[in-house]
C-alpha cells in the first residue's frame, strides 16, 4: 500500500494543475486489484473527503512543497517582470520606503471603503446566507482587467502596452492558479468545480467579488525577496490605480444576484 491512514499528501487542482490542495488520508481500500485512498482536505469540511486513486496524490514532502511554490512564484514572476523596467524610469522618485516588520519591502494598497463594504457583503452572503454569486459573470476579470490596461481609466497613464504586458497577464495569471487554493470559501468549492470544466479559465468566469479578494491578498503573496524596491514601488502604483478603477465603475462590476447554494 503506497499511502497509509495519516499520511499528508498534496491533491493536484484538475483545474488549475499547477496549484494543489493539502490533504490527508483517513482511510485505505483495495478495488479490483488497485488502491483507492480516502482524503480529507485540510480546512474544508468532512463533506468535501473523498476517494482517490493513487495517481491523483503527491506525497506531502519539502520538495514537492518547493515545487507548488515554485509554479506559484512563476505566475508573480510575470507581473513582476511587466513593471521592471517602466520603474527604472522613475528610480530617483523612490527611497524604498516601504519595509516589513523584518525589514523587507513590502507592497501597501488603500482600499475605499466602498470596497471594503462590498467585501464584508460578499463574505455575508457566502458564509452567512449560504448563497453563491451567479456564473459565470458578466464583466468577467478578464474583461475587467483588459478595459482598465485599455485606457478605461483616469490614472493619466497612457502606457497602455506596458500594462497590457504586465499587469494584465500577470495578474490574470495569477487569478487563474490562486482562486481554486486561497480565493474560495468553502462554500464555493462545489461551483468551481463545476464551472471550471473542460480546463476553462477562472478568469473568463469569476468577476469583480473575487478579483477584489485577490487584491486585498495580493501583498501577502508577492515573493519579496526577489523584488527590488523600484519594482516594489512601481507594483504598488499600478495596484492603487486598478482599485481606483474598480471603485469608480464598481456600480457596473459588481453582481447583487446571489442564489442558494
Amino acid at each position: 500500500c503506497i499511502y497509509e491512514q495519516g499520511d499528508r499528501v498534496l491533491v493536484p487542482e484538475p483545474n488549475a494543475g499547477e496549484l494543489f490542495y493539502e490533504a490527508k488520508v483517513i482511510a485505505a481500500e483495495k478495488e479490483g486489484g488497485k488502491w483507492k485512498f480516502l482524503v480529507h482536505y485540510q480546512g474544508w469540511n468532512k463533506k468535501w473527503d473523498e476517494w482517490l486513486s493513487a495517481n491523483k496524490l503527491i506525497r506531502d514532502t519539502e520538495e514537492s512543497r518547493e515545487q507548488e511554490k515554485e509554479k506559484l512564484r512563476a505566475a508573480s514572476d510575470s507581473m513582476r517582470k511587466g513593471f521592471s523596467n517602466k520603474s527604472k524610469k522613475r528610480k530617483k522618485e523612490h527611497k524604498g520606503d516601504y519595509k516589513g516588520p523584518k525589514g523587507e519591502s513590502t507592497l501597501h494598497i488603500a482600499f475605499p471603503s466602498s470596497l471594503k463594504k462590498k467585501l464584508i457583503a460578499d463574505w455575508e452572503h457566502v458564509t452567512k446566507q449560504d448563497k453563491l454569486v451567479r456564473l459565470p459573470r458578466n464583466p468577467t476579470v478578464r474583461e475587467i482587467l483588459e478595459k482598465y490596461a485599455n485606457g478605461d481609466n483616469e490614472s493619466g497613464d497612457g502606457d497602455n502596452s506596458d500594462k497590457m504586458s504586465g499587469l494584465v497577464y500577470g495578474i490574470q495569471t495569477y487569478f487563474d492558479k490562486a482562486l481554486p487554493n486561497i480565493l474560495l470559501y468553502t462554500q464555493e468549492r462545489g461551483q468551481c468545480e463545476k464551472v471550471l470544466k473542460n480546463n476553462k479559465r477562472a478568469s473568463e468566469v469569476y468577476g469583480a467579488e473575487h478579483l477584489l479578494r485577490l487584491c486585498i491578498k495580493l501583498p501577502e503573496l508577492l515573493p519579496y525577496n526577489s523584488m527590488d524596491k523600484v519594482t516594489i514601488s512601481g507594483l504598488e502604483k499600478e495596484m492603487s490605480d486598478l482599485i481606483t478603477y474598480i471603485q469608480q465603475n464598481e456600480s457596473n462590476l459588481f453582481s447583487d444576484k446571489y442564489e442558494k447554494r
